[in-house]
């Protein structure tokens, strides 16, 4: 016998110990394949080998021909409509490709024909008594920023508990002084964490004035202060 017969009948064997059919509960393709092969194969199983196969074989030989060979026609027309839903799934992707492409290159050419840029300041040419025109977009651009100012409020940690924090705010006052920049006539001292204090200081700053820089020369006073940190931020 061949050995692919002899590998099948032990798979179905397997398959046939919870199933009156091959695939389940109704014959199919599978069963008129297999009883196929076997009559091709002259080959009758034996019950004391194979017993699910040999009841099973039982039960297919009460079949009509005609019936057997329609569940191989329908196998066929199965594998059909499945090529044929695959080829259309097929074509359905390659047209989602295509829009996906066509609508990705049309926003590239909008997003091209969109980037008009303004001149910035940092574009301008050397020669300006040249360009009037640049001239005037400086000027506008720094008449609309000149007024804007930030209200910052500073979070200022002594080194240690018995630091008299009236006297350091009053010296951080008239010490630390930069243009566009105004302390805030009031402080506030506050406790957190073990009874510890704080200084809270609030300060108007102008565009061009870097806080950062402040908070870097506080925390150069390392006698006196322990960190500095950033409390609240408004935009005016």
């Amino acid at each position: 016998m061949d050995e692919s017969l002899v590998e099948k009948l032990k798979e179905n064997e397997l398959l046939l110990k919870d199933n009156l059919f091959i695939t389940g509960c109704e014959p199919s393709y599978e069963d008129a394949y297999f009883f196929k092969l076997l009559l091709e194969a002259k080959y009758k199983p034996l019950q004391k080998d194979y017993p699910c196969v040999w009841a099973w074989y039982s039960l297919m030989i009460l079949f009509e021909d005609e019936i057997i060979k329609e569940w191989l026609k329908k196998q066929g027309k199965e594998n059909k409509k499945g090529e044929n839903k695959k080829g259309q799934n097929k074509k359905e992707k390659n047209k989602t490709e295509q829009n996906k492409q066509e609508k990705k290159n049309k926003e590239k050419k909008e997003k091209k024909e969109d980037k008009k840029c303004e001149p910035f300041i940092c574009d301008m040419p050397d020669n300006l008594d040249e360009k009037p025109e640049y001239k005037e977009k400086i000027t506008e651009q720094k008449n609309k920023h000149k007024d804007e100012t930030s209200n910052v409020f500073l979070e200022i940690n002594p080194e240690n508990e018995e630091q008299d924090l009236d006297a350091l705010a009053k010296r951080i006052m008239k010490e630390i002084k930069r243009n566009g920049l105004k302390w805030g006539e009031k402080y506030e001292i506050k406790e957190h964490a073990f009874k510890l204090k704080k200084l809270i200081m609030g300060m108007n700053v102008g565009m061009d004035t870097s806080v950062q820089d402040i908070i870097d020369q506080l925390e150069t006073w390392e006698e006196d202060i322990q960190s500095v940190d950033f409390a609240l931020f408004n935009q005016c």
